[in-house]
């Protein structure tokens, strides 16, 4: 399915439209959004607490007062809520680092089920189908709905907390762990079928996914386009601004010297890209693709398919370089954003994003979706794309057709698209 994207992006404010708003005093420290849809959150405060907001409706319900200041919600199995939740003393810096070693467990509508103690400060807590999967300093630990411990492994390579170490199927079938320089894949009862160990990372692109991205705009060209193409729009794009063509024009010169430097700097970087490097790979982001295997991204920007032994069988570069996240669709069509602030999809094709932005990305009935800090991004299958700016700094996720949005200001915003279907590709 070949994909034609926009460069640059064109912006269309009217994407979504708002369908509920609700503002939480005082500010939300966490959220989850449930299988039915209802929207679980944390308050911290000077009683702090959990809720549920009820889909459809609008009403907030508590469901059990905490005595720690801040949490971080995950729905559980069963119909049971998990919280991760922090000391006071360093609860405000707990929103960006996670801290604790404190798991509680609660049912909707009751008292505290079960208080766990971690050994280790907790790094992750992760849904996984019937298991609740907690990574605590060098261990990873398997917990049932109920907060019994099913399994607990030691991981070679895990000392201190760090973000972003175990993925998982949403059934629970198939959980990966970076351990080093390499991934392992555990079924259910924790027993690794596969490790493998990634190559040497890519040499980083001589420019930037920015740089690159500004340049190809002043050439009228996608950020990617081959050689041939370049000299083409060089050369338009020359006639169009040489001085001698334009010799009552004071600015001519400076734009044929944009044009210059454009080409120069997209030619030279042409013939440098994907070159092997050397350097340790550390595993970003996985992402399963159906029956096809997993994508694994890494922090060097190189992005990896295994299939489901373990053994590569093909991989790839983002531009610019720096940790890399995925999102695979139903179709298994593959979206990843690198520290230059492209996409890259599956076929190849690229979209330059605003710079600047830690982006996720996840990907939904309605396409790829790239969020960040004040913006939203949809890739439709048809390769249309269309952005929506909203309030900062906001915590987010999309489940389903609607997107929810929790705004660190405490104010609840649930979005859906304002039309029915995403635009086709243009003429």
């Amino acid at each position: 399915m070949g994909l034609e994207l926009p460069s640059p992006l064109r912006p269309d404010p009217n994407w979504c439209a708002v369908v509920e708003s609700l503002t939480l005093r005082p500010v939300v420290t966490g959220f989850a959004v449930a299988a039915d849809h209802s929207v679980l959150v944390g308050r911290a405060g000077e009683h702090p607490e959990v809720g549920v907001m009820e889909a459809p409706g609008r009403h907030y319900h508590r469901l059990a007062q905490l005595s720690l200041p801040a949490q971080q919600i995950v729905p559980a199995a069963g119909g049971r809520l998990w919280l991760r939740c922090w000391p006071a003393r360093i609860a405000e810096r707990a929103l960006t680092r996670p801290f604790g070693r404190e798991l509680l467990v609660l049912a909707p509508g009751e008292e505290v089920l079960r208080r766990l103690t971690l050994d280790r400060a907790l790094a992750q807590l992760l849904a996984a189908g019937p298991l609740m999967l907690a990574a605590a300093g060098g261990s990873l630990h398997a917990f049932d709905a109920d907060g019994r411990l099913g399994w607990r492994l030691q991981v070679p390579g895990w000392s201190a907390p760090a973000e972003r170490r175990v993925w998982a199927d949403p059934e629970g079938a198939r959980i990966w762990v970076a351990d080093g320089d390499g991934i392992s894949e555990l079924d259910r009862s924790g027993t690794r079928r596969w490790r493998a160990e990634l190559p040497a990372p890519l040499a980083p692109d001589p420019i930037s996914g920015a740089q690159r991205c500004q340049a190809a705009d002043v050439l009228g060209v996608a950020p990617d386009a081959p050689a041939r193409q370049l000299r083409r729009a060089f050369h338009r794009r020359a006639r169009a601004t040489h001085p001698d063509h334009h010799p009552d024009d004071p600015r001519a010169a400076e734009r044929f010297r944009s044009v210059a430097s454009a080409y120069r700097l997209l030619r030279e970087d042409a013939g440098g890209r994907h070159a092997p490097g050397a350097g340790l790979t550390v595993v970003s982001d996985v992402a399963a693709a159906g029956s096809d295997g997993v994508w694994v991204a890494t922090s060097s920007g190189s992005w990896h398919r295994l299939d489901y032994r373990g053994h590569e069988i093909d991989r790839g570069w983002l531009s610019g370089g720096g940790p890399a996240v995925l999102a695979v669709d139903d179709q298994g069509q593959l979206a990843a954003v690198g520290g230059g602030q492209l996409v890259e999809l599956g076929d190849g094709r690229r979209i330059c994003l605003p710079a600047g932005l830690p982006y996720r990305l996840r990907a939904t009935a309605a396409g790829v979706v790239a969020y960040g800090r004040d913006r939203v991004l949809v890739i439709g299958p048809g390769g249309g794309v269309q952005q929506s700016r909203l309030l900062r700094p906001a915590q987010g996720d999309w489940v389903g057709p609607d997107l929810y949005l929790f705004f660190a200001e405490g104010d609840f915003r649930r979005l859906r698209p304002s039309s029915p279907a995403l635009p086709a590709d243009p003429p």
